[in-house]
């Protein structure tokens, strides 16, 4: 789990009903308490910034993090970006960045930003395949990781085609291929043949081996 890097980009990736997003629950509670990763790697203690439109927040993601022991103190869930007349908009990446730059700023103390899921965090004006298009959102969302110092963990699925034998799975990430790219490590979620439980391997990464494999479980 060191191969999730602060100040980069880190994309998980993978098809549904795997618990990619149990699995950023269980991270963020570890982050807010400090202590180790399950592969014995050190997780420092820090706040976490949670952005999800996947699931309902006070039925869902607080329930989950109170099962995984998290310190809802350090964990800072984003509910909506206000509009004109006090509205409340969903926050898309292309339109809102300087909401995050500002919760960031004012508070040091974040390692972590997570966004579940990438996509439905870009508004409709980004053509979400076209790697121009994607580089206009993803460059200043580097921009961003890199001026505060955050792991950016973000869930995204994957194509339905499937790779071929030797072919690298990053491939099969949901729209341009810009999206992987700008990630500094990949990791794709997929079933354990052996067991069928969900296991994360490390598909791309800039600074570590190709090819960590962590097995997780949900419930």
């Amino acid at each position: 789990m060191s191969s999730l890097l602060r100040g980069h980009i880190n994309i998980i990736a993978g098809d549904p009903g795997l618990g990619k997003s149990m699995l950023l629950i269980a991270m963020a509670a570890r982050a807010s308490r400090g202590g180790d990763w399950p592969d014995g790697s050190p997780c420092k203690q820090c706040s976490v910034l949670y952005s999800t439109t996947e699931d309902g927040i006070a039925d869902t993601v607080v329930p989950r993090l109170i099962a995984a022991d998290a310190d809802l103190e350090r964990v800072h869930i984003v509910e909506g970006v206000k509009g004109r007349n006090d509205s409340e908009l969903p926050l898309f990446l292309n339109e809102h960045l300087i909401y995050l730059d500002e919760m960031l700023t004012a508070n040091p103390e974040i390692g972590i930003l997570i966004i579940d899921t990438l996509q439905s965090h870009i508004g409709s004006a980004v053509a979400t395949n076209n790697n121009s298009s994607v580089r206009g959102v993803m460059t200043p969302l580097k921009r961003l990781a890199e001026k505060h110092h955050v792991a950016v963990l973000c869930i995204e699925h994957l194509t339905k085609s499937k790779t071929m034998s030797g072919e690298n799975a990053t491939y099969r990430v949901q729209g341009s291929i810009a999206f992987a790219g700008a990630a500094r490590s990949v990791w794709i979620v997929a079933k354990d043949q052996e067991d069928m439980g969900p296991l994360a391997i490390s598909s791309q990464t800039v600074v570590n081996s190709e090819g960590a494999v962590t097995g997780y479980g949900t419930r």
